[in-house]
């Protein structure tokens, strides 16, 4: 099931819903890439490590959250790093299975194109125009796909009725919530300068 406008808009966490949104904005521009835009842009792994950097320091912050709620902590460390690798993994992944399914899709092209066909402007729009709105349809479902994984790694945080009481935490917890709260907005902010270097400016 793909994630709804109306289910990121529910996201009581502002940050994590505004970073989700961009996020799949990221994964869809890569198929409508702005050549003088990408001159400007160094490395664009940049973004995805940028973004790698916000989602850890965002599960850190939500797990820390939940330990310093109830008293314990109720993940460990190494479930995190696991986490973390996981998602490095399937980054990967989806990189991969995206430029395999355009490296197809242009061997097809190359297979059925007959001398006749490349001297027929006709029959050469045609194929421009079927690549296009392929690459355009595998990064809209990409694109989905990985707002619908972030929905669910943060659903419990995402929660329209979640609530914590500060007041009940102790000081130790209270200052390692502010140092996580400070530098996932530093990853945050760290990703969207990134993200608008390589892609151009985002709402």
């Amino acid at each position: 099931m793909m994630a709804s406008i109306a289910e990121i808009l529910k996201c009581n966490d502002i940050l994590t819903r505004r970073a989700i949104e961009k996020r799949g904005r990221q994964i869809n521009l890569k198929c409508l890439e702005n050549k003088k835009q990408l001159e400007k842009c160094n490395n664009r792994t940049a973004v995805d490590s940028a973004w790698m950097d916000f989602e850890q320091i965002n599960a850190n912050y939500f797990t820390t959250l939940d330990s310093c709620k109830e008293g314990k902590r109720k993940k460990r460390h190494f479930e995190l790093t696991s986490h973390f690798l996981d998602f490095r993994h399937d980054n990967l992944g989806l990189n991969h299975d995206l430029k395999r399914k355009l490296d197809g899709n242009r061997v097809k092209r190359n297979v059925h194109g007959t001398s006749d066909d490349k001297n027929n402007p006709e029959v050469e729009n045609d194929y421009s125009g079927d690549f296009r709105r392929f690459k355009r349809n595998e990064c809209l479902k990409d694109s989905e796909k990985e707002k619908t994984r972030l929905l669910e790694k943060f659903a419990k945080s995402c929660k329209p009725d979640t609530t914590y009481d500060r007041g009940k935490m102790s000081k130790s917890c209270k200052d390692n919530l502010d140092k996580l709260s400070k530098a996932r907005y530093r990853a945050y902010s760290n990703y969207v300068g990134y993200f608008r270097l390589c892609y151009g400016s985002i709402s």
